[in-house]
């Protein structure tokens, strides 16, 4: 996704209402949007410091999900490949600025296993100390990542499925 940074006007709580949401979430002081666009918009409270950015290309922010123990935050939606077909991505973010103002992608990865049917992603979680997170699945399947989440070394996968479900993974 081409990372653009704009910044929303300093007290204006309507700004949010112009926009399509389609996921929130909230955490260390900062409550996060995210909308029909791709973009995820982040403000304080008390709207200082407001900013908005473009995290997904291809379609709509899904889930977000901020950590209460570290400045990390988690989106899931959908980006276009070098195919130009629509992928679902798991990105972590520091909302800890670069040099020029604007959130750093810590790590990016498919949401999906190409032996998994994408599916949209109804709900998102994580541990604390972000070693663990799961995404659930509006076919009722949870997908649990393990391991090294937010670090250089590949997640631990595992599907979890409701009762009587098959799936080939």
């Amino acid at each position: 996704a081409r990372l653009s940074l704009t910044r929303l006007p300093q007290a204006k709580a309507t700004c949010l209402s112009d926009l399509d949401i389609t996921c929130n979430g909230g955490g260390r002081g900062r409550l996060v949007f995210g909308d029909a666009a791709g973009w995820i918009y982040v403000a304080r409270p008390n709207l200082k410091d407001a900013m908005a950015f473009e995290a997904f290309d291809g379609g709509a922010v899904q889930q977000l999900w901020q950590a209460s123990q570290q400045d990390v935050l988690v989106s899931v939606g959908e980006d276009e490949d070098e195919r130009g077909e629509a992928v679902t991505l798991v990105k972590l973010w520091s909302l800890d600025r670069d040099n020029r103002g604007r959130p750093v992608i810590i790590k990016q990865f498919p949401a999906f296993k190409p032996s998994l049917e994408p599916c949209a992603v109804t709900a998102i979680c994580a541990s604390n100390n972000m070693k663990t997170m799961a995404l659930g699945l509006a076919d009722g399947k949870v997908i649990l990542f393990g391991g090294d989440v937010t670090g250089e070394g590949k997640a631990d996968i595992k599907l979890l499925e409701p009762p009587g479900a098959t799936s080939a993974v």
